[in-house]
């Protein structure tokens, strides 16, 4: 608990560090911005001052002037007019110069115009100052946005890169997925391939073991009949007179039965050292069992492969996403590029109005120029001048107004220069000298309201340009501010999409765990198995061996009742000694098997032995006594063949016994068989069961992998309207989209779907 305290405050304390940085930088970057347009406030506010700044006594002094020059003018006229006419009447000696372009009288206006331009130089050069602050501040913020653009499309660049390098990764593991799965369905392919084929193989043998059953019927039934003939012919044969040659032929039959029956015994002796069948197919049906499981262990974990699969896919789907946001932050610099393209738009504007400036400096330059010229042609020397120096002057004058007249926007026309050179014409009173002032007042005061209105427009300029910047500043920021949540969020989303992989990671761990768990249990089972059926042919073993014994004391007594036989042909024999030997072979058969069974050690078999020892018993008393009893009645000697008949009764009841313990030894294997197939049987369900619920636990938490992928917006929307809305048909198409984002199951959707409906149908009548 401390660890994690500790670690949460470490976090915590991280995040903090990080948000007081973004918060320093963003106070910097204010910081900057603020004395900026300080700077550019105080430029703005000079130059209003500069342009509010009216002098009223300038205006007044210049109006007194212009009248004050207007009336000296005037007078002037009419004494030079009466000079004139004193000098033409011959009247006054003196010779006098008449001035056309009132040089007294615009002396004065020259010198109040003159101060008027310099208190407009000094306005043009506030102004220019101030649009030069202006610029630099703009300037300045333009290179900060550049470097930013710059930082922002380098990361951008590094982002779609990182984005097309893993895209590149998910598209080579999509590759290997479905190479592998590819794989994986011809490996299935294969292995049912190999099924079907075992099992027409098990088919076969069945049909083979039937087969050789019948054969076994049938050979049994043939022995039977044999031995009824034989019975038949031993019957016949005792009412024929005793001959030595029918016992030769009989003793050579007898020899060639017994080395049948060594052939017989030889052969099952084979057989037992064989493997048994059930056994060997036992042991291939473990073997395919364990191949099976082994097999569906690999599918559980190639599903696991899958599962870690999918979770890269969303996190490269999660990636997808934050590229589609920088897609959009891209987008957002191509709108900023194209404030940019507005502003440059704008400077272009401003530099046509800087140019225009320029050109309305040269033209009060030169109108400064041309007033100089007039006050230095109003020195008082010029009224010293001859007629022809003062006509070049007037010349020189008329040629600059020319000039400065081509240069002006709204020129004089060519009659109003003309008035200047015809003083003495009839409109000398009115539109001489104080109609071309006057007109040059008017053209001052339209280059003045000119200037004002560009003026006006530049500042109406610059406040769109500092609102459009503004605007943009705040976009901009509004921008970086949602950049900056969307790479918080993707942090967050990053952090548990590591604390889900985590938990995966140790659900999958469990599940293998989980795995092995059942795997050993498999194999203890497996084990014990294989032990039960090794201990089942263990006693299998000792029964044969019984066998094959029971079977070699037979062959010995078949041995001494041939010597005997044989003794017998070459000795009379009487009733009483056949009787006693025949007694006492009985009594030395009933009890061999006895001894044999003593020495053998077989205590497991009670029943067995008393259905044998009875069997025996009974038919050594029928064939001994019936046949005695017969031949007695019919020929009164004894007969030296009632031993023979002793042999093959006892021979037969042997068979009998010994094909009664095969019986019963086979159904006993039946049943042993059936009992480990339906062992099987019932390991198999349950290892499917287990295999099964695996398979929902897998898909579980791939439905839980898929649904951290969902569009919460989209499910959030749908789950509110679906809560909203009371129309069922609308509640049902959003219960299907809900259902298909959160992946239900057919279980999940029935029940909401039979709630829904009952609930639907029981709030009416509510």
């Amino acid at each position: 608990m401390d660890r994690a305290a500790r670690r949460e405050l470490i976090e915590t304390i991280e995040q903090q560090k990080d948000r007081i940085a973004r918060l320093e930088n963003r106070l910097r970057d204010v910081v900057t911005a603020y004395k900026g347009l300080a700077k550019e406030k105080e430029a703005l506010e000079a130059s209003i001052k500069v342009l509010n700044v009216r002098s009223e006594p300038h205006r007044t002094q210049n109006v007194e002037k212009a009248s004050a020059g207007a009336d000296d003018s005037s007078e002037t006229a009419s004494e030079a007019s009466g000079d004139a006419q004193a000098a033409n009447t011959g009247e006054g000696g003196a010779e006098s110069f008449v001035d056309p372009l009132n040089a007294t009288g615009q002396a004065e206006s020259t010198s109040a115009n003159q101060d008027e331009i310099l208190h407009l130089k000094e306005q043009l050069a506030t102004l220019t100052n101030a649009l030069a602050t202006v610029t630099d501040q703009k300037s300045q913020m333009e290179a900060s946005f550049q470097a930013d653009k710059k930082l922002i499309r380098q990361e951008n660049e590094n982002s779609r890169k990182l984005a097309e390098e893993t895209q590149q990764r998910l598209e080579e593991q999509l590759a290997e997925a479905e190479e592998q799965l590819s794989q994986a369905k011809s490996r299935i392919r294969s292995q049912q391939q190999e099924r079907e084929k075992e099992q027409t193989d098990h088919a076969m043998m069945l049909r083979e073991l039937q087969k050789v059953l019948s054969d076994e019927r049938a050979s049994k039934e043939q022995l039977e009949q044999e031995l009824f003939e034989t019975k038949l012919k031993l019957e016949e044969k005792k009412a024929t007179p005793d001959l030595s040659v029918e016992y030769e032929l009989k003793m050579q039959d007898l020899s060639a039965e017994m080395e049948r029956l060594q052939t017989r015994l030889q052969a099952a002796e084979d057989e037992a050292a064989k493997p048994a069948p059930l056994l060997l197919q036992l042991q291939e049906e473990m073997a395919e069992m364990r191949v099976h499981h082994r097999l569906q262990i690999q599918q559980e974990q190639t599903r696991a492969n899958e599962a870690e699969s999918r979770l890269r896919q969303l996190e490269a789907e999660r990636e997808a996403r934050v590229a589609n946001l920088e897609s959009k932050l891209a987008e957002l610099s191509v709108v900023v590029g194209n404030y940019d393209k507005i502003r440059q738009q704008d400077q272009e504007a401003m530099e046509k109005l800087k140019e225009r400036i320029a050109q309305l400096d040269m033209e009060n330059t030169a109108l400064a120029r041309v007033a100089n010229n007039k006050v230095q042609t109003d020195d008082p020397d010029d009224s010293n001048l001859d007629v022809h120096a003062l006509k070049e002057k007037v010349l020189k004058l008329i040629g600059l107004m020319k000039i400065a007249n081509e240069r002006s926007d709204q020129p004089l026309p060519t009659e109003d220069l003309y008035t200047f050179m015809n003083p003495g014409g009839d409109d000398s009173d009115d539109s001489g000298s104080p109609v071309s002032h006057d007109k040059c007042q008017q053209e001052y005061r339209q280059l003045k309201d000119e200037f004002e209105r560009y003026k006006m427009r530049a500042q109406s300029v610059l406040k769109n340009k500092n609102a459009k910047d503004s605007s943009v500043g705040k976009e901009i920021e509004t921008l970086r501010g949602q950049l900056q949540e969307l790479r918080d969020k993707h942090i967050a989303l990053r952090q548990y999409c590591d604390e889900q992989e985590v938990k995966d990671k140790q659900k999958v761990e469990d599940l293998e765990a989980r795995i092995a768990r059942i795997k050993n249990e498999h194999k203890k089972e497996l084990d014990k198995a294989e032990e039960e059926y090794r201990q089942r042919a263990a006693k299998l073993e000792t029964e044969m061996h019984k066998q094959r014994d029971r079977t070699i004391e037979l062959l010995a007594e078949k041995e001494k009742e041939v010597q005997t036989l044989q003794l017998r042909s070459h000795s009379p024999v009487t009733p009483y000694m056949f009787s006693n030997q025949s007694e006492g072979s009985a009594h030395s058969t009933s009890a061999s098997p006895r001894d044999g069974r003593s020495e053998a050690g077989v205590d497991d078999d009670d029943d067995i032995r008393s259905e044998h020892s009875d069997t025996v018993s009974e038919l050594l008393v029928r064939p001994h006594f019936t046949p005695l009893m017969t031949h007695s009645r019919l020929t009164r000697k004894p007969s030296p063949g009632e031993g023979t008949i002793v042999h093959y009764a006892e021979q037969l009841a042997r068979n009998e016994v010994e094909l009664s313990a095969v019986r019963k030894q086979k159904h006993h294997l039946e049943a042993s068989i059936h009992q480990l197939q339906e062992e099987i049987a019932t390991k198999e369900e349950k290892y499917q069961d287990q295999i099964q619920a695996l398979k929902r636990e897998v898909d579980r938490l791939e439905r839980n992998r898929s649904r951290e992928s969902a569009n919460l917006e989209y499910l959030k929307n749908v789950v509110l309207r679906y809560m909203t809305t009371s129309d069922y048909a609308a509640k049902d198409q959003m219960f299907k989209a809900i259902a298909t984002i959160l992946q239900f199951t057919s279980q999940e959707r029935t029940k909401v779907t039979k709630f829904n409906s009952s609930w639907w149908y029981a709030s009416p009548r509510k």
